[in-house]
């Protein structure tokens, strides 16, 4: 497995949506097709500075039918390599946290930034952003004030409703649904509208 790999924030992400078991009958050609292309593609990436997806696909089905199964499977392998290729190293041994956090604040005095900011930079890159008209209920006059944050909403086509009626109340909890998952998060997590203030 190629070592980026292990540091692409998505990796956790990618092995929850990928092969948690939600469907029994599925053999899992189209979840493994999907991991060994971003093992490929960021390999590719490293020793030959491009990528090719169409021509791994191509030769991944060469060999076995519906390898990279899904459109939602073909999408994520560009996400999860773009989000490695971006975000390059980013795990930190235990026993250096301490130094190379302290490096991490030092300031480069060619770009006046620090590599914690430039780090973060990339993260705000990497993030999903959803526009204001796809959290309607979100900004409804009767539920924004059940936001913390008033500039991280939920998606309307990833949250959950509520089903037990209480007067004087909605279905709106400030929540999503994680895709492929049978739990829902806090807003904070993915799928979650950052709006501009």
């Amino acid at each position: 497995m190629a070592a980026d790999l292990k540091t692409c924030a998505t990796f956790g992400f990618f092995r929850k949506l990928l092969f948690s078991e939600t469907d029994a009958t599925r053999a899992g050609i189209g979840r493994s097709g999907t991991y060994i292309a971003v093992d490929y593609l960021l390999q590719q990436a490293k020793a030959e500075g491009v990528i090719d997806l169409v021509q791994c696909a191509q030769l991944m089905r060469s060999n076995r039918v519906n390898m990279i199964q899904t459109w939602q499977q073909y999408s994520f392998v560009y996400d999860a390599v773009l989000d490695a290729l971006l975000s390059g190293e980013t795990t930190i041994p235990n026993s250096t946290f301490s130094e190379v956090y302290e490096e991490m604040c030092t300031l480069k005095p060619e770009t006046s930034s620090t590599l914690l900011e430039d780090q973060f930079d990339t993260l705000e890159k990497l993030s999903p952003m959803i526009e204001r008209d796809e959290c309607k209920a979100a900004t409804d006059s009767t539920n924004i004030q059940k936001s913390r944050f008033k500039n991280i909403l939920p998606a309307d086509r990833f949250r959950p409703k509520l089903l037990t009626p209480v007067d004087g109340c909605n279905d709106f909890i400030n929540a999503v649904f994680l895709p492929e998952t049978s739990f829902f998060s806090p807003t904070s997590d993915v799928k979650a509208a950052r709006l501009e203030s």
